[in-house]
C-alpha cells in the first residue's frame, strides 16, 4: 500500500512601517503528499485529468509578499504577489478548466478540448478591503471603565472578599 500522509509547513511574518499604517507580509510554505491525501481536485474539468490515486505524488510550495496600506480602520489598500509551483501540472493555466462552449457539464472527449492545468501560477492582485455593512457600535455599550460583565460582579449589598473570588466572580 503506498504512503498515505503528508507533510506541510507556512511561515509567514508582518513588519510595520509608517506609524504602523502600512505593513509588509512576505511568507510561504510547502507541502509533500506522497499519496495525494487530501489533495483537492483542481476546479471544472480541472478534476477530470487530475488523479487522486494513492501512490500519486504531489509536491508544491509558495511564496507571498503582501503590502497593506491602512489610512484608516475601515479601508485597507493591499498589493500581493503570489507564486505557486507543483511537481505535477495542477493550477488552472491560460486555456482554463471550463470547456469551450462555458458549462462545466459539457463532456471533455467530445470536442477535443482539454482543461490546461500547469505547473506554476503566478497571481498580482491589487484590493481595497472595506466593510460592507455600516454599524455604529458604541464600545461604552460592551466595555468601559469600571464596568465588568455580570458574571465577575459581586452581588449588591456584599463586599468582596480580599484575596480571593466571590462566588459570583468564579460563574
Amino acid at each position: 500500500m503506498p504512503e498515505q500522509s503528508f507533510l506541510g509547513a507556512m511561515l509567514y511574518n508582518r513588519f510595520w512601517f509608517y506609524r504602523d499604517l502600512a505593513a509588509l507580509t512576505v511568507g510561504g510554505g510547502f507541502i509533500r503528499n506522497p499519496g495525494r491525501y487530501l489533495v483537492l481536485a483542481p476546479p471544472g474539468h480541472g478534476a477530470d485529468v487530475f488523479t487522486a490515486n494513492p501512490g500519486d505524488q504531489f509536491n508544491a510550495w509558495d511564496l507571498s509578499a503582501t503590502v497593506d496600506f491602512m489610512p484608516s480602520q475601515f479601508f485597507t489598500w493591499r498589493l500581493e504577489y503570489i507564486h505557486r509551483q507543483a511537481d505535477t501540472p495542477y493550477f488552472v493555466g491560460p486555456g482554463g478548466v471550463t470547456s469551450p462552449d462555458g458549462w462545466s457539464t459539457t463532456p471533455v472527449g467530445t470536442t477535443g478540448w482539454k482543461p490546461d492545468l500547469v505547473k506554476t501560477d503566478d497571481h498580482i492582485m491589487l484590493a481595497i478591503l472595506f466593510p460592507v455593512s455600516h454599524v455604529k457600535r458604541r464600545p461604552e455599550v460592551f466595555w468601559r471603565p469600571g464596568f465588568s460583565p455580570g458574571f465577575l460582579r459581586p452581588e449588591r449589598g456584599t463586599a468582596q472578599r480580599a484575596g480571593g473570588l466571590s462566588r459570583h466572580e468564579i460563574c
